[in-house]
């Protein structure tokens, strides 16, 4: 289906309360909102009027209903014989989205000081605590995390900048579709001027808070929902509620009771989680070469294909980007309407093309709830339970993965044909000839190879030719292109053959002349320099940045009990977009502030394999990759304002850098879930477990035991003592688990006059002296130490080493 009518009715939603903007950065103005109900809607019409030119040109005239938006403030009793139909959809969306104040809004002036309200955060226990400044999106610390102090609520300074800056995107995208006055509506343009309109509202408004006031908490209203995820949902719920409308559109309208429509009008939450998505991209081979590259192809793939199946979805649907409530982290959540003879379609050729194409390596779950607009209304049901029940349809069913195409003949035998061999560079997937590459190796290396010059991606339905671009064949998906700046965009791209054209890099400054998009892909990697030419470091150049041993350190960094921190989160009056405010900020934590700005430098060494959603897996030298993940952790934890409810959970080793990638995945995904299985809330490193609280004193405990060797006041050869009498007499070898230590309750006792007779002899007399030793002692001699020493030692080891 392909109605511009939905993609109307979804941007008119997607704007119905841009006047509170407006509004709070023009406090003094005066308006009539009489016919308005409310002075923020009488704000979003004079908005309209503001950008009617552009409008206009787009075929969008002051008799469309996207202006009809401005009227969403109805009151129940008015309902039952109301015929202005748009005006109720825009009313019901509004409700629905706002499902955790519902009744409660008034922007009365003379109740408030509305302009000195900021958004506060959704994670902070305590509300009215933590709080964002007023600023243009951007995952630099001083920008993405909240503050106990604001110092910039200047409204009038952001709606000038947001209006500057939509008018010369707007100008920008008019030229590049080469639009003229005589145009008529098309969809095609009418979804990028959304995709446009979407991204500049994300950037200026994600800070902005969607409520100030509520007649129930009065001043005390601390708002946590943004305009920008407020107004997301809404839009999607009318894009939604438009879809069903079309199925009454041969009936005698005049005869609906159109308030019997919406509050029965049913939707669809559907969750799909991609299933092997870490074995997928670990699945490089080494002897073959360019292994850095085909990891981070792999890695990108697995980013950008839930991106690209979620817009599939709507666009059979004829939905619009805001009906993708969230994606990252492997898996994407939809709102749609409800269609089940559509929706199994649609997931039967998804299962299929992901089992053709990745042979059963990579699958899909599915999950899904019904519901009723009524139900959310009448308190019938929250949203908690309806994320509850999809929880549970999706374990149902993951146990049932591919079951429809268990005996497809036909699939096994397409992938099968006259194929004689396994690729040489992954070892999964059959070839037509020997020592060959499979089309997946070929795609990835060409992706790792394109990615740290590509600063746009364009996603399309059409065969485009053009030996510039990189292009890779989707199948049934269509098609994705990379381009490597603005200059070649000018030059090699027609906007209307493009569903999709996204900017993957928003922090890189450049006069983009048509994405419409944009997405923090975490995709930071070490740069060198090698015969003037700058490129990505091998991981043998990240290893040699390390102090002392040239290792590699890897890293992997989960977030604790996010299920739980959902389902408590207000259970009994919540709405769809608390879910997507949380999935939303914590994605920007791990792809767009850990993923993107793990360094100011290109020099450092790290390189991101994967950052998104709730976790993330880096690879870097070892010593500056393990402080980093101590550092990581502190910024977590004020990112969420200290929430106790809401922990990492880590797992790093220290490995060769020749070690197969499929190797050190697979044991440090072993020590990640030692750390969950043992607490949670810590790091398992070096096969001990330290919990985040102490790691500084263990640190600081073993740079000064590196520092007193270096200085020859202590023996190397101590180290390794402490290490003998660790296993002798602390360690339970009794208990055997891979990657993680066991300790004695109680130590053996002849540790004691060991551990004095070493001091003794590897310590120099002026360190006895300075009470370090007592220090020393005391430390690993406490019961509740004994899981530290493990640190210590291999931290000292590997720092002190010589290299050959």
């Amino acid at each position: 289906m392909q109605d511009y009518n939905i993609t109307l009715i979804s941007l008119g939603a997607l704007l119905h309360d841009i006047g509170k903007f407006y509004m709070r950065a023009n406090r003094d103005e005066k308006i009539d909102y009489k016919n308005y109900k409310l002075k923020h809607a009488a704000f979003t019409n004079k908005v309209f009027d503001i950008f009617n030119e552009y409008f206009t040109k787009f075929g969008i005239s002051k008799q469309s209903f996207v202006y009809d938006s401005a009227y969403h403030h109805i009151n129940l009793e008015e309902l039952e014989n109301n015929s202005e139909f748009w005006k109720i959809i825009y009313t019901f969306s509004d409700w629905l989205s706002a499902a955790e104040r519902l009744d409660e809004e008034d922007d009365d002036l003379e109740k408030l000081k509305y302009f000195e309200k900021p958004l506060y955060s959704i994670f902070e226990p305590e509300k009215g605590v933590y709080g964002y400044n007023l600023s243009k999106l951007s995952c630099k610390k001083d920008v993405l995390f909240p503050k106990k102090e604001i110092s910039n609520l200047n409204y009038k300074e952001l709606w000038e900048q947001f209006e500057e800056d939509l008018n010369k995107s707007l100008d920008r995208l008019i030229k590049n579709l080469n639009i003229s006055d005589e145009d008529e509506l098309n969809n095609i343009k009418l979804n990028h001027l959304f995709n446009l309109i979407f991204t500049k509202l994300y950037q200026y408004t994600w800070c902005i808070p969607a409520d100030t006031y509520s007649k129930k908490s009065r001043e005390k209203h601390y708002s946590i929902i943004s305009l920008f995820d407020h107004s997301k949902i809404t839009s999607a719920f009318a894009g939604a509620f438009y879809y069903n409308y079309i199925k009454y559109k041969d009936n005698d309208l005049s005869q609906i009771n159109w308030k019997n429509f919406f509050e029965n009008s049913e939707f669809t939450i559907l969750k799909v989680d991609f299933g092997g998505i870490q074995k997928f991209i670990s699945a490089v081979k080494t002897g073959e070469g360019d292994i850095a590259k085909r990891l981070r192809g792999r890695s990108f793939l697995m980013a950008i294909l839930p991106e690209i199946m979620a817009r599939y979805i709507i666009n059979q649907y004829g939905l619009i980007i805001s009906n993708i409530v969230f994606c990252g982290g492997g898996g994407f959540d939809l709102l749609l309407p409800k269609d089940d003879e559509k929706l199994n379609e649609i997931l039967n050729k998804l299962e299929k093309y992901t089992l053709e194409v990745f042979e059963g390596e990579i699958s899909l779950g599915f999950g899904k709830v019904n519901f009723k607009a009524e139900d959310i209304l009448k308190n019938r049901k929250s949203y908690s339970d309806i994320y509850g029940e999809l929880s549970k349809d999706l374990n149902n069913k993951k146990y049932k993965k591919y079951a429809n195409f268990l005996t497809n003949l036909e699939i096994i035998n397409k992938n099968a044909g006259d194929k004689i061999g396994l690729c040489k560079a992954c070892g999964i997937y059959l070839v037509d000839k020997e020592n060959g590459i499979c089309k997946l190796c070929h795609d990835v290396k060409e992706i790792g190879e394109w990615l740290p010059k590509t600063k746009f991606i364009g996603y399309s339905k059409l065969d485009i030719k053009n030996d510039d671009l990189l292009k890779i064949d989707l199948d049934e998906l269509g098609y994705l292109y990379f381009f490597k700046d603005t200059k070649e965009l000018k030059e090699n791209i027609i906007l209307d053959n493009f569903i999709s054209v996204i900017d993957i890099q928003p922090e890189k400054k450049v006069d983009s002349l048509i994405a419409t998009e944009i997405k923090y892909i975490g995709n930071y990697v070490m740069k060198v320099i090698d015969k003037n030419i700058k490129r990505p470091a091998t991981f043998e150049e990240i290893a040699e940045q390390s102090e002392g041993d040239d290792k590699i350190g890897v890293l992997r960094m989960d977030v604790d009990n996010l299920g739980t921190f959902f389902r408590d989160l207000n259970k009994d009056k919540s709405s769809i977009t608390y879910y997507a405010t949380i999935s939303r900020l914590l994605d920007l934590f791990f792809s767009g502030y850990v993923g993107t700005n793990i360094s100011d430098k290109e020099s450092d060494p790290y390189y991101v394999v994967y950052a998104g959603g709730d976790d993330l897996f880096i690879v870097g030298a070892w010593d500056k990759l393990l402080k980093k993940s101590f550092e990581i952790n502190k910024d977590f934890k004020e990112f969420v304002c200290n929430n106790e409810k809401l922990s990492l959970s880590a797992g790093y080793i220290a490995c060769s850098h020749n070690l197969p990638v499929s190797s050190f995945a697979y044991y440090s995904d072993v020590a990640e879930k030692n750390a969950k299985e043992n607490g949670k809330n810590c790091i398992c490193v070096f096969s001990n477990i330290i919990r985040w609280d102490e790691a500084d004193d263990v640190l600081k405990l073993a740079e000064k035991m590196i520092e007193k060797i270096k200085n020859k006041e202590i023996s190397r050869g101590f180290i390794h003592y402490l290490n003998i009498l660790s296993r002798q007499f602390l360690i339970d070898h009794n208990k055997s688990e891979e990657l993680l230590t066991n300790y004695l309750k109680e130590p053996k006792l002849m540790i004691y006059p060991l551990l004095f007779y070493y001091i003794n002899r590897n310590f120099s007399s002026k360190l006895k002296e300075n009470g370090f030793v007592v220090e020393f002692i005391n430390y690993i001699l406490d019961k509740k130490n004994y899981d530290k020493l493990g640190f210590i030692i291999n931290y000292s080891v590997y720092k002190t080493r010589e290299r050959g």
